[in-house]
């Protein structure tokens, strides 16, 4: 509207030329000033918004790297099948055994035996080394070399294929609480299962 007057007295020859020229230069600085600050603010708000909803974000996969994932919140029995990075594993089940190796130096008030099926569901070879680990409350205890080679859970499996066998740990004293721990050995996840363990 301001710009129509000054138009309007220009061709009334009331305003000179040389005068319109500047303040018409001054409204259309004005405006654009104007513009600018608006399209700041909305700016700041969207980045505000998206700082506001990466900090969720950020929170969130915080709380998941933080809590372990749901299928290990509960501690898992003889007979449960577990899987990480396509190694599937089921603790078949565990019991004291009588055998004693004469030549091996682990000392062992009792024998412990787990055995335990693992498959393979990758796409490749894995190798079968130590799968799993036993805890006596809460530390972990030495394997024991086994009498019975043949059926020892060693060696590798080939895609689409399992292999079942068994483990001994040297078992000292009277623990209340025995534990099997399942990670694959080959997995970078942090991933793993707990079993309970009844011998």
């Amino acid at each position: 509207m301001f710009i129509i007057t000054i138009v309007f007295l220009a061709k009334k020859k009331k305003v000179k030329g040389v005068l319109i020229s500047t303040i018409v230069v001054f409204v259309l600085g004005l405006a654009s000033l104007i513009g600018a600050i608006g399209t700041m603010a909305s700016y700041g708000e969207d980045d505000s918004g998206s700082s506001t909803k990466m900090a969720d974000e950020s929170s969130k996969s915080d709380e998941s790297e933080e809590k372990p994932s749901s299928n290990n919140d509960k501690m898992k029995q003889k007979g449960d099948t577990v899987e990480i990075d396509g190694v599937e594993f089921t603790l078949q089940g565990s019991e004291y055994i009588d055998d004693r190796n004469e030549f091996s130096d682990v000392q062992a008030d009792k024998v412990l035996k787990v055995d335990a099926k693992i498959k393979n569901n990758s796409d490749s070879e894995i190798p079968v080394m130590s799968e799993f680990k036993v805890y006596a409350d809460g530390e972990e205890v030495d394997t024991y070399p086994s009498t019975n080679i043949q059926d020892m859970l060693t060696g590798s499996i080939s895609p689409d294929r399992a292999k079942t066998g068994s483990q001994t740990f040297a078992i000292n004293g009277n623990p209340e609480k025995l534990e099997l721990e399942f990670k694959p050995s080959m997995s970078f996840s942090d991933e793993r299962y707990v079993y309970d363990l009844n011998p």
